[in-house]
């Protein structure tokens, strides 16, 4: 009974760890066709002139880009305490 047993695991472990093996490596030649293009490059911010007040938000932006601000400068601000976010930009 005990050597049953045994078998039915090592076959059970066997079947599943070949079952994840076969989706990484399908989701992998998905990924690398799905790639988004290497030409794509974040673009650093001019620093404000010395005159302009803080950038804020135009009034017409939406709440969820304005929530997507506020967490992004949250993070930021924990990361870098001594930096501030003064221009955040959408690529793609």
């Amino acid at each position: 009974m005990h050597e049953n047993l045994v078998m039915i695991c090592i076959t059970a472990f066997t079947a599943v760890f070949s079952l994840l093996a076969l989706l990484a490596a399908v989701m992998e030649g998905i990924t690398r066709l799905a790639a988004a293009p290497a030409t794509a490059t974040v673009k650093k911010a001019a620093p404000p002139a010395a005159s302009s007040p803080k950038a804020t938000p135009a009034p017409s932006v939406a709440t969820h880009d304005q929530a997507r601000i506020a967490a992004i400068s949250s993070a930021y601000r924990r990361l870098f305490p001594d930096k501030s976010v003064i221009h955040i930009e959408e690529i793609g």
